[in-house]
């Protein structure tokens, strides 16, 4: 197959809004190294739960090594490349909860200061306690089946970006239009039912109080 110079100027544009939209969204967010590491401290919890540096290591890895091993005709020949994506997904997934769960946790003041600020669900039940021990009136996220169908409506918002670039490069145009559609929708709906709820960080710190001898001083 022989890209025209349509095709190529599709993808070029393509990159253009992506990388546009990247540095809009980045204009939005904060830009301390903290936010950049750490999501904003807007990650969910099964983000957070297998973002450390083994569990991410292990899943790339081992799912890397399993789909050049697949690849080779000699490994299944018979089974169709679609059904081996599967195969990799799974491997991939139990090497990143193995390299997650078998190595040293993070420290309990982290996993506190993280759950202070993210208030995720799921499985944080010894967590929650410990915090309630040093702040009992400290209530824990409630807001589990909004949180879902934000993933739901998240999951459908990146599949969109995939398929339009695929529907312009075949000039699919009327699928590109309605995914084009279903983008903007569900663009709107995030930004109204996640984006616009997330806490906002104070734009201005309380100044701080000069010490007593430097006051004596200044009089």
């Amino acid at each position: 197959m022989q890209l025209h110079w349509i095709d190529i100027g599709i993808i070029v544009l393509y990159f253009i809004a992506t990388i546009f939209v990247g540095f809009w969204v980045s204009k939005r967010a904060s830009r301390d190294m903290k936010s950049y590491f750490l999501g904003g401290n807007t990650l969910p919890w099964y983000m957070l739960g297998v973002s450390n540096a083994f569990g991410y290591f292990w899943g790339m890895f081992v799912g890397i090594v399993s789909a050049v091993a697949l690849a080779s005709p000699r490994l299944l020949p018979d089974l169709h490349d679609i059904y081996k994506f599967p195969i990799i997904l799974v491997v991939s997934l139990i090497a990143a909860l193995l390299g997650t769960f078998l190595t040293k946790p993070e420290d309990d003041e982290v996993l506190m200061e993280s759950y202070r600020r993210v208030r995720p669900w799921g499985f944080w039940g010894p967590v929650y306690r410990k915090i309630l021990k040093e702040d009992p009136a400290f209530l824990k996220n409630k807001d589990f089946f909004r949180d879902m169908f934000n993933i739901g409506v998240g999951t459908v918002w990146q599949c969109c970006f995939v398929l339009l670039a695929m529907y312009l490069v075949t000039r699919n145009f009327l699928n590109a239009l309605l995914t084009f559609a279903v983008g903007v929708a569900t663009t709107l709906i995030l930004n109204k039912n996640w984006y616009d709820r997330l806490p906002r960080p104070e734009t201005e710190a309380a100044p701080q109080e000069r010490p007593a001898e430097a006051r004596t001083v200044a009089q």
